[in-house]
């Protein structure tokens, strides 16, 4: 039980970590990437509707927004690389 207790608790720092990365990540992403992210999360609004307003499919709305997500994951691990 303590070996999972620790192990949580090293789960949570990285993740603590990871969100206190965040707004320097989005800020190293391009201008238009950023602006799909915010109206995504931030709008609460779902996919489908951003895509009719963006005039896009859905699906390469999503796979976009994939390889955004992922650039910010990047991003992110290379920071705590660079941390650690």
């Amino acid at each position: 039980v303590e070996e999972l207790v620790a192990t949580h608790a090293k789960e949570m720092d990285r993740l603590e970590q990871e969100r206190k990365l965040l707004p320097l990540a989005m800020n190293k992403l391009s201008e238009k990437e950023r602006l799909l992210i915010q109206h995504r999360y931030s709008q609460g609004g779902t996919i489908q509707d951003l895509a009719e307003t963006l005039g896009v499919k859905p699906d390469a709305l999503y796979k976009r927004l994939q390889r955004i997500r992922e650039k910010l994951m990047d991003i992110i691990q290379l920071e705590l690389e660079v941390v650690s």
